[in-house]
């Protein structure tokens, strides 16, 4: 559970199902279902994949993970990376052979950050977003389209920023045991405030690109609870930036984790915006509503057991980053 990071699944389903439906797809066609299954296979894939590729430094810094834990071997990881990635692929090639370029994009990039570049801080950070989100909603594109249309832009663009801003983020979680590994991180190279400014500043093309994407695209079936909804993501970025604010310094990691809180909402929100703009805010609405009353447990459980190795504390803890101490 902790591998899969049971506390971002959603994300993956509601970018699929919405590149899917702004290209035309209906929603509750059987394409949709099966593509977002393939999406969420695939993303499986990806967490075995970075656990396999971030082994050496997680035995160093975070020795409570499943594979430095020893709950999880590397030919294991390798074997999970493998069967979901065919998995996952399989079911694309029947829906549109073109998603394979965009998977084949996907895969060289994530492979390229994990081996190479998640050490290089905003080169890192750029190259996650391509691996992740705006790949995935591009993805589910080719089920509406048989290749992705320009008029998306606007979301391909907000979910991308969104994507950096995740990332930025979880650098901030781990800002001692990046610098102890030699990882040049913005953090790291910047200090926090610095990286506080640049994730405003992303947080802002995020929702202006969100904001424009109705009269981009032509669709207003729910805009009011599109804007809404947009509002609620303003709503989430403005708490997880206050929560950095507010921290004292040096940043402690628990406070940084409570900040991806709200990024993890706002990660099912926004692409659930672009679905409900479409087609409305029933049924979709309650998935949406399970979808973040999961997130919200999970964010406050696994989340914390991943990433510190215990449940969520009610103080500040350590500095951010913190290496642990391991002994024998």
């Amino acid at each position: 559970m902790r591998t899969w990071r049971l506390h971002d699944v959603w994300h993956p389903v509601f970018a699929a199902a919405a590149g899917a439906v702004l290209s035309g797809a209906g929603l509750w066609g059987y394409k949709v279902l099966v593509i977002c299954v393939a999406c969420c296979l695939g993303w499986l894939a990806g967490m075995y994949a970075g656990d396999f590729f971030g082994r050496g430094k997680d035995a160093m810094t975070k020795p409570h993970r499943p594979m430095p834990a020893g709950l999880l071997s590397a030919p294991m990881a390798v074997a999970c990376t493998a069967v979901l990635s065919i998995a996952g692929s399989l079911i694309i090639v029947v829906l549109n052979w073109h998603d394979l370029l965009i998977v084949g994009v996907t895969v060289a990039a994530y492979a390229v950050y994990n081996s190479l570049l998640k050490a290089y801080g905003v080169l890192g950070d750029l190259m996650a977003a391509v691996s992740t989100s705006g790949n995935v909603f591009l993805v589910g594109t080719a089920v509406g389209a048989s290749w992705p249309p320009l008029a998306l832009l606007p979301a391909y663009l907000a979910l991308f920023a969104q994507a950096i801003v995740y990332n930025v983020f979880f650098a901030l979680t781990d800002i001692d045991g990046d610098r102890s590994v030699g990882w040049k991180t913005l953090p790291v190279r910047r200090g926090v405030d610095t990286t506080i400014m640049v994730l405003t500043g992303l947080l802002m093309v995020q929702l202006g690109c969100a904001a424009i994407v109705p009269l981009w695209i032509g669709h207003t079936t729910a805009l009011p609870a599109y804007l809404t909804l947009v509002a609620v993501s303003a709503l989430l970025s403005a708490g997880a930036v206050r929560t950095l604010v507010l921290a004292s310094r040096p940043l402690r990691r628990v406070v940084a984790l409570r900040a991806v809180e709200y990024c993890l909402l706002d990660r099912v929100v926004l692409p659930a915006a672009f679905v409900i703009l479409v087609d409305g805010v029933m049924p979709v609405g309650a998935v949406l509503l399970v979808a973040l009353v999961s997130t919200w447990w999970a964010s406050r459980t696994l989340l914390y057991r991943h990433e510190i190795g215990r449940h969520r504390p009610s103080g500040d803890g350590p500095p951010s980053g913190a290496v642990p101490r391991v002994v024998g």
